[in-house]
């Protein structure tokens, strides 16, 4: 079985690189496109028709083609705030469980962008003002990368089970792990029944957050703990056809947004500042007018985060650059773990809050308020 879980590894892994670098050479081709059609629209007033539309659509093949290898390399965003703090073997079976988990949710979500699919093709569906574009092969290349991501949850089961022989689990663990993603399941599906939990909706709401937490707590990712527990409390108001409907067309209609495209600018600029070390020069730059103060280390760390933050949108590139760079500067100085930790934490909070950001865009997306209000 362990051999068969490598060999399995392996292809994947192969797969998923394979696709990240068509995501790579895709994005490269998009970064070309938005500025040229920013361009003839801001300056010369005559935007290129369409182009607007072509971009959102290609939003979602960016998705398509990394949401595999996301998983593959373990990119996604996960709270390990309890499982780092537990024994080697309580968090193999943390781990075990969550995949179980992610497992039966994958199922549900594979079959709803199969569904959603077939309704494209059969409808007809089309996206776009302009450029009438039919929706049904970018939909069907989301549901193939979560397809692919399915597969590699699988695969991680058969590690999972491998690993556990290896270290000859005991009765009990196989059934704590087996038992506690059945029972999560089989109460969920008395949950998504409409009308199960007659509660007011401010309740249901605090439910789901409950919800969300736990299921990052044990280590799902946050993306499957919010998808679990929005599809666990839209089901229980309005039925499971609708959850799982607004959950699988979510993906595509929240991915094709315009409002997107602006985060891989950002992205490709902090990529840029990293590989160029211009985070190097600001710290330097900084440090040459206030480093002579009294905690001028942590002073400059601060005033370097927020013009790197000013440059990039978003906190974790400045928090990644900053930590290579001035923790072992003041370490070398003798500033404590907590104080250096403290400093770059709050100094890269500082570049969401000054526009434009990825953070500012994102919110107005998901919540209809204007970018270009959040900015003034």
């Amino acid at each position: 079985m362990s051999k068969t879980a490598q060999i399995n590894e392996k292809r994947t892994d192969r797969i998923t690189r394979v696709l990240d670098k068509a995501e790579q050479i895709y994005t490269l081709s998009l970064h070309d496109a938005l500025p040229i059609y920013v361009f003839m629209r801001y300056i010369f007033k005559n935007p290129i028709p369409g182009v607007k539309d072509i971009v959102e659509v290609m939003l979602v093949l960016v998705v398509a083609f990394t949401v595999s290898h996301v998983y593959n390399t373990h990119s996604h965003i996960k709270v390990d705030l309890i499982i780092d703090r537990v024994s080697d073997e309580a968090k193999a079976v943390m781990e075990f469980i969550s995949t179980l988990i992610m497992a039966v949710f994958g199922i549900l979500l594979v079959k709803q962008e199969i569904a959603q699919t077939i309704q494209y093709v059969a409808e007809h569906k089309t996206h776009g003002v302009v450029a009438i574009i039919s929706c049904y092969p970018f939909q069907m290349a989301l549901t193939l990368g979560f397809i692919l991501m399915f597969f590699m949850i699988v695969r991680d089961i058969i590690k999972h089970v491998s690993d556990a022989i290896k270290r000859q689990a005991g009765v009990g663990a196989w059934l704590f792990t087996i038992l506690v993603p059945a029972a999560f399941w089989i109460f969920m599906s008395f949950w998504m029944q409409k009308g199960f939990a007659n509660v007011s909706k401010p309740v249901m709401g605090i439910i789901g957050i409950v919800l969300m937490f736990a299921l990052m707590f044990i280590g799902v990712p946050t993306g499957f703990a919010m998808m679990i527990a929005g599809l666990a409390m839209i089901a229980n108001i309005r039925g499971f056809a609708t959850g799982i409907f607004t959950v699988g067309n979510t993906i595509f209609s929240t991915t094709s947004s315009y409002t997107w495209s602006v985060v891989g600018f950002f992205t490709l600029m902090g990529m840029l500042c990293f590989a160029f070390k211009f985070g190097d020069d600001i710290f330097t730059c900084v440090q040459s007018f206030l480093g002579h103060i009294k905690g001028g280390l942590a002073i400059v760390t601060i005033g370097a985060s927020a013009l790197l933050g000013a440059v990039v949108g978003d906190n974790n590139s400045v928090v990644s650059t900053m930590s290579a760079i001035a923790y072992p500067q003041m370490k070398k100085y003798n500033y404590d773990d907590s104080l250096a930790a403290g400093v770059m934490a709050a100094g890269s909070g500082l570049g969401p809050l000054i526009p434009p950001s990825t953070g500012f865009i994102i919110f107005g997306s998901l919540t209809g308020v204007s970018v270009g209000q959040l900015f003034a």
